[in-house]
Parts: structure tokens; C-alpha cells; sequence
């Protein structure tokens, strides 16, 4: 294993370390925490499913991507939420094909001033899976991703079981000694429960 790959596994080994330590830090307050009774309760967690854009720019130039993303979260108090986030993105660059995909998790931290409105940020980490297919030959590699994301759920029923969640992400990815930094735009149809 090389120094960056033992960087890269110190990286992802701290950010699960931190999430572990904030949800147990958080499991005295989930006692407290009342999903759909009281005050602006909200759910337990929800699923969600959309569509990304993703910009990605290396070595000066950038390369525009489109792709779907599927996440799953659950609250283990009212304000945070473990996150588990997969994406793929696809663009077909001079005749190849090009996939990036993703497989993060992390935290959420959620402001829930009324059932119909969830502003949030989630930090996710995890790995990449960058592949490249032309002429029936795909190469690919995998690497260190990692997300930083902001966005909103929008009720579209009053109990606030459906919404919509648009959201805007910085996007870093580590290939073999590689890194390429994108916005990701997104918007998806999510299930509370």
C-alpha cells in the first residue's frame, strides 16, 4: 500500500469514527424525540430517489455528467441522521463511455422548523468507482469520494409523508494519485416514514 492510500484510509477511517461518536453522543436526546407527535416532530427517516447533474473539473478542464442517485436516512434525533448515499453518472466523452459512481454514508444535520420544510447539510464519505468503456474494453479504478451537500424537503402532502428535495453538493473524488472536484445539482421524490 502506498502513502496515499494509507492517507486516504486514515480519512475514511476518522470520518467513521466522528459518525459513530455523534450518533452515540446523540442517543440520550432520542429518548426525547417524538417522530410524529409534538411539536414539528417529523419522521423517523426517509428514502429518496432522483436525478443528478454532476460538473466535474481535473487538470482545467471540466466534464458534465448525468446520472441517477438513490439515499436512505434515519434519525437518530430529531436534528441528526445517519445518511447512506449511492449515485451513478454517466457522460459519453469522444465515442467512450465514462460512469462515475459513488457509495457514501454520514451524518445529516436537519432544522425542522415545521413538517412541510427540512433545510439540511450531510458530509459524506466513502468510495468512487470510476470506469471508461469503448470497443467491448472497460478499464476502471476506485478511489476516495467525498460530498458536502445542502438541500431542503419540500412537503407536497400536509402530513409531510412525500416531498421534494432539490440540493447542491461540492463533489471530491481521489483516483490513483488523481483528484477531480465538481458540483453536483440534484433533485429528488423522497418517502419519510
Amino acid at each position: 500500500m502506498n502513502l496515499n492510500q494509507n492517507q486516504r484510509l486514515k480519512r475514511v477511517l476518522v470520518a467513521t469514527v466522528l459518525c459513530v461518536a455523534a450518533v452515540v453522543a446523540a442517543k440520550p436526546a432520542s429518548a426525547q424525540y417524538a417522530p410524529r407527535g409534538g411539536c414539528c416532530g417529523g419522521p423517523h427517516g426517509d428514502i429518496a430517489i432522483g436525478y443528478s447533474f454532476l460538473n466535474l473539473s481535473a487538470d482545467g478542464s471540466s466534464q458534465a455528467y448525468n446520472g441517477v442517485g438513490i439515499s436512505a436516512a434515519f434519525n437518530a434525533t430529531r436534528y441528526l441522521a445517519g445518511v447512506v448515499d449511492v449515485s451513478s453518472d454517466y457522460a459519453q466523452i469522444q465515442g467512450v463511455n465514462n460512469w462515475v459512481r459513488t457509495y457514501e454514508f454520514g451524518p445529516r444535520f436537519e432544522l425542522r422548523p415545521t413538517r412541510q420544510f427540512i433545510p439540511f447539510a450531510e458530509f459524506l464519505v466513502g468510495g468512487n468507482t470510476l470506469s471508461a468503456s469503448a470497443n467491448g474494453e472497460t478499464i476502471s479504478s476506485n478511489g476516495f469520494a467525498f460530498d458536502a451537500v445542502a438541500g431542503a424537503d419540500f412537503a407536497l402532502d400536509r402530513r409531510g409523508l412525500v416531498a421534494v428535495r432539490p440540493e447542491v453538493g461540492y463533489v471530491h473524488l481521489e483516483n490513483n494519485g488523481d483528484h477531480a472536484d465538481g458540483l453536483r445539482l440534484g433533485t429528488s421524490l423522497v418517502f419519510h416514514f
